[in-house]
């Protein structure tokens, strides 16, 4: 996935050819969420690049022991110009943190309500959805997060085969990792994911991942998504992708397939 460098701000370049389907099935929460955000919020957030819709996706990719963790954040705005990507949102990558080879999962887990409390004390968010990807490392993860945040908005995510998405109920999806790679190309390949940040190793970091992330068929015939190069990781790619596809299905966006 090649990088341009845009300064300030920097996303992949154009180039993918994708053949898109429409999603018209809804999660169980979708419309409990969005009449919850019409009832409890009246105002946005107007800044110089936008209106933020006072959301925040957190996205935790926890790591095994060969594998780093990764936590982002991702909040959604619509661009000044609404003619800009068609009044669909574009999702500004606020946080990018990498945890270091074998972090304790008890640590990644008080990292985590760490990172919860400070943003609902924060006046910039009034809701916040969780996203982890619990399938790489089994349940325990997320069960010790769950216990200790246990009012938190968490979606947990398997990633699996096939093309459909599926949630076994309200809080559990399964989710073909198709989808999951997908969304994070068209994302990036239509520039809406907007990435403004300081650290410059956790940017240097990112964009090599971005840049190995690959979707291939093998000589089985089996689809294969990630860092397929040997010593490259995905972790903030992953925890990037599984947060905006959460975002993008509770916002009502279609989720492309590539082909």
């Amino acid at each position: 996935m090649p990088v341009r460098n845009m300064g300030a701000a920097w996303m992949p370049g154009d180039g993918s050819l994708s053949q898109f389907i429409e999603e018209h099935e809804y999660s169980p929460r979708r419309a409990l969420r969005k009449q919850r955000e019409k009832e409890e919020s009246n105002t946005w957030r107007t800044t110089q690049w936008g209106n933020y819709n006072k959301s925040l996706y957190i996205g935790l990719d926890p790591g095994k022991k060969s594998d780093y963790s990764a936590l982002i954040f991702l909040e959604p705005f619509l661009p000044i110009d609404p003619e800009q990507h068609q009044g669909k949102f574009v999702y500004h990558l606020s946080r990018i943190q990498r945890l270091p080879l074998e972090t304790p999962y008890p640590k990644i887990a008080r990292l985590l309500r760490k990172a919860y409390n400070q943003a609902k004390a924060n006046p910039d968010w009034d809701f916040i959805y969780i996203a982890i990807d619990e399938g790489g490392v089994g349940t325990a993860v997320a069960d010790q997060i769950v216990e200790l945040i246990p009012n938190a908005d968490i979606t947990r995510v398997t990633l699996t085969g096939g093309l459909r998405p599926k949630w076994n109920d309200a809080r559990n999806v399964s989710l073909p990792k198709p989808q999951l790679a997908s969304t994070l190309i068209a994302l990036f390949e239509s520039r809406r994911i907007w990435v403004a940040h300081e650290d410059k190793k956790q940017l240097e970091e990112l964009k090599e991942e971005l840049e190995t992330y690959q979707m291939k068929i093998n000589t089985q015939g089996h689809d294969l998504y990630g860092a397929l190069k040997t010593g490259a990781h995905d972790d903030l790619a992953s925890a990037i992708g599984i947060a905006a596809w959460l975002a993008e299905d509770s916002n009502g966006g279609s989720v492309p397939l590539f082909w």
